[in-house]
């Protein structure tokens, strides 16, 4: 009864900022509920690999937020002016359907806010490259 209790938790903490102020953070009894829909066979199982799973492919917003903001100083994308090369980039926001442009727009936007002291909607000239 341990294991899955600390597997309940470890799956809790790992997504605790998915959809973060869409949804409630996930808690271990919200996971417990998710996986009382499954036979009581397979439960345990499943959890195991579920944690496995997340803790190798889950991105949290606070990993990604430090990717974006090492990316926006990297000279061989950003070249030696990387605030220049931003402000001259034109960022697309053409997603239909979803929110991930828009989640990954914001995520970058606050990055480049914070390293460069303006927003993606500061961005855009001819001949800057399109994001």
């Amino acid at each position: 009864m341990r294991e899955r209790q600390n597997l309940l938790q470890s799956i809790a903490k790992t997504t605790a900022d998915y959809r973060a102020g869409e949804l409630d953070a996930p808690t271990p009894e919200h996971v417990d509920r998710w996986i009382k829909q499954f036979g009581g066979a397979v439960q345990l199982p499943m959890l195991r690999e579920m944690d496995h799973v997340l803790k190798q492919t889950y991105f949290s917003q606070e990993t990604v937020s430090k990717y974006f903001a090492h990316q926006i100083a990297h000279k061989t994308l950003a070249g030696d002016k990387p605030c220049d090369f931003w402000r001259a980039a034109d960022f697309l926001d053409i997603q239909q359907h979803g929110h991930s442009q828009s989640d990954i727009r914001e995520l970058f936007g606050d990055a480049l806010m914070e390293k460069c002291g303006f927003s993606i909607d500061d961005c855009g000239g001819a001949g800057g490259a399109f994001i």
